[in-house]
């Protein structure tokens, strides 16, 4: 629900003054029955208060097979703010010298601007030094007469090379494909507007334009280290749309992810500064922010969430504005990340609510698809935009991933023998409290 006044009868609602309202965590442990469908409800769950954070079982058939058969692209990496000076000075060495002791340590070279898409660990680093023959009296950091040796450039040639050659050190290492969420095709997306709306408490014309779905693989390594759903707010650029992706920014109120699969180990949701009340953001970018690696660090978060098949997690990535109401700060305790999958492969999908009206004006409502995308473009096979997705199958798999699949597959017909099962059963009952009559629609 939206907060607004109750209408007398035959007054006009001005639905471009309604509010979001957020759902209330209450508590850590707090359960709140939701109806999913009709005679079918599930428990919401409270997981974390800051950022509110929720749990949900949200259907038994949830399954990645429609995203196999559209074909899966490479995920693009995180593009950096910053570039690295290509100059080799006093200068750019006590940039990269943080705690000013006259030499540059792994620790430090991990928190240079710039590289933003690469998370080294202190071993990776030491093996930098010794590639690039950087510590001459081997003492595990860089002087300044090093540093000149070795030059800034040189030193950017090995990022690039790490970047190609090392997916395990990228922000990011997985694949992707997008779907449309009004497509009856596909079982995933059934009841995809209404159920949101019950759990997210937004309006259904609000969640109607947002964003496409995305359904994500991870293989072996996988991982998305920690980062952030929405951007920061910024009045000189616009929020992100279908016909606006360049020079503007991610209006992403609220996520629901939701886990298509259970990895036979890791691939764990981390949290990594869930209920610390002293986030500092100047101390996390000086030295905190080697917890953001959850290739290695996973665990060291402060929340972190076992994938479970059918299982859906939703948080808020911003408060809400106290004067307006409407989109406030980016909540920096909203900051999460995909931990490394050690066994078997991971399979979710993001559901991003998005803010792209303005609210006070004629189109609050208005969101990434009411922004200049005609759907009747889309074919599978392509993305979101329309092109033509180049499938990347990636390596030839072996023969133990290929077994885990068709044990995977076993199990998804199992989940969908059951589903059927208890949807005549939940019919049944309808027809018996109805005296032999039944004529509600029910999707599981």
């Amino acid at each position: 629900m939206w907060n607004t006044k109750i209408a007398e009868a035959g007054d006009y609602i001005d639905k471009t003054k309604w509010l979001p309202k957020l759902r209330d965590p209450i508590k850590v442990g707090h359960e709140e029955e939701m109806m999913v469908f009709p005679f079918h409800k599930r428990k919401v769950k409270t997981i974390s208060m800051n950022p509110p954070i929720f749990e949900i079982r949200w259907m038994a058939n949830s399954n990645s097979e429609t995203a196999k058969r559209l074909g899966l692209e490479k995920s693009p990496l995180a593009k950096a703010d910053t570039v690295i000076d290509d100059e080799t000075s006093q200068r750019t060495f006590k940039i990269w010298d943080n705690n000013d002791d006259g030499f540059i340590e792994p620790v430090e070279i991990m928190h240079v601007r710039g590289k933003e898409d690469l998370y080294f660990t202190e071993d990776d680093l030491l093996e930098m030094f010794e590639e690039l023959d950087m510590d001459k009296d081997n003492n595990g950091k860089i002087d300044f007469e090093e540093f000149s040796k070795v030059t800034v450039p040189v030193i950017k040639e090995y990022f690039d090379k790490v970047r190609r050659t090392k997916p395990r050190l990228r922000s990011r290492n997985s694949r992707q494909v997008w779907m449309f969420h009004n497509d009856p095709k596909y079982p995933l997306l059934s009841d995809f507007h209404g159920r949101l709306s019950r759990l997210s408490l937004l309006p259904e014309e609000f969640i109607n334009n947002t964003e496409p779905l995305q359904v994500v693989k991870y293989d072996v390594h996988g991982h998305y280290h920690c980062h952030h759903d929405s951007d920061d707010l910024n009045p000189k650029l616009q929020c992100c749309s279908y016909a606006n992706e360049d020079d503007c920014r991610l209006c992403r109120l609220v996520t629901v992810l939701l886990y298509l699969n259970e990895p036979q180990e890791g691939g764990e949701t981390a949290f990594p500064v869930a209920g610390n009340e002293t986030f500092s953001e100047e101390a996390w970018e000086r030295g905190e922010g080697w917890k953001c690696n959850l290739a290695q660090n996973c665990h060291k978060s402060n929340l972190v969430i076992k994938p479970e098949k059918g299982k859906a997690i939703m948080w808020y990535n911003h408060h809400l504005d106290k004067n307006t109401g409407w989109l406030g700060e980016l909540d920096q305790l909203a900051q999460h990340g995909g931990c490394d999958v050690i066994k078997g492969t991971k399979w979710v999908a993001n559901l991003w609510l998005t803010l792209v009206g303005e609210q006070g004006t004629e189109e609050p409502f208005k969101g990434w698809i009411d922004y200049g995308k005609d759907e009747t473009k889309y074919k599978p096979g392509t993305d979101w935009r329309g092109d033509l997705v180049k499938q990347d199958n990636g390596a030839e798999e072996s023969s133990d991933q290929k077994n885990e699949e068709t044990e995977q597959k076993k199990s998804e017909i199992k989940d969908e023998e059951k589903w059927k099962e208890e949807k005549e059963k939940a019919i049944k009952e309808a027809k018996d409290i109805g005296g032999g009559s039944y004529d509600v629609k029910l999707e599981l």
